[in-house]
């Protein structure tokens, strides 16, 4: 049964930068030794820690930065020239 009851002092802090299958690895680790809740609470405050670093970091996006091919028309046109004549050969039957 997960420790309910562990006080902070009990915590382990480690300071390294973790990929998505150690994340995964360390949730799971919380939920097995804290519970539910506290499990809860500390992928909040990883989500919290990084949308703030995410921020400071000042990364952003515009839809001007995205190029947009000069044949996309075209593309899109033929791609749904291909789902009319499909629908056209499963509906004739």
């Amino acid at each position: 049964m997960a420790e309910q009851g562990a006080t902070q002092s009990s915590m382990i802090f480690r300071n390294r930068v973790i990929d998505k299958k150690q994340l995964k690895k360390l949730i799971s680790w919380s939920f097995t030794h804290f519970g539910t809740a506290r499990t809860a609470q500390m992928a909040d405050r990883i989500k919290s820690l990084g949308f703030r670093y995410a921020t400071r970091a000042g990364v952003s996006i515009s839809v001007e930065d995205l190029q947009v091919p000069q044949v996309k028309r075209q593309l899109l046109e033929a791609a749904e020239e291909d789902i009319r004549a499909t629908e056209e050969r499963y509906y004739a039957r």
